[in-house]
């Protein structure tokens, strides 16, 4: 899946850092890297990231595989009677023992979604002007499959 990858240089002063999206395949490039130590860095939208050490000789070309998928979290808000759709509610996403936050607004049809995201426990909270938030968790996990959640709202 498409996201954020960086190549920091290990002990460099100034430190070289790179970033780049990567395609929708996960593939990505870094042309012209001088000789060195570096770290690849997944960087997810919200998160825990993950490095891989690479090391540069010089005229080097390599291929490097970094096994960390993203996952991602879909959802859909309805009215209590569970089936009309709640749309323009503020949706915040939240990682359960971390810090960071992403929000977004339910769409017309009372969807939202969010993407690039390392697995693990995250917490979703559904607001509106004058009433009390709804909160809840689910697990964003590591297979091809988006965690889906259906949240009831009045």
């Amino acid at each position: 899946a498409a996201g954020e990858i960086a190549l920091r240089a290990k002990g460099a002063t100034p430190p070289l850092v790179r970033a780049h999206r990567t395609d929708a395949d996960g593939s990505f490039r870094f042309p012209r890297v001088p000789p060195g130590e570096y770290e690849l860095v997944v960087l997810p939208s919200l998160g825990a990231s993950h490095a891989k050490a690479v090391t540069v000789d010089k005229g080097d070309t390599r291929e490097v595989e970094i096994d960390f998928p993203l996952a991602e979290i879909r959802g859909a808000v309805v009215r209590g009677d569970g089936s009309t759709p709640y749309a323009g509610l503020a949706v915040a996403l939240a990682p359960v023992d971390g810090a960071g936050e992403l929000s977004t607004d339910a769409d017309a049809e009372g969807r939202f979604a969010f993407t690039h995201l390392a697995p693990g426990q995250y917490r979703v909270t559904l607001t509106r002007n004058g009433a009390a938030p709804l909160v809840t968790q689910v697990f964003a996990g590591t297979t091809d499959a988006p965690a889906e959640l259906t949240l009831k709202y009045d």
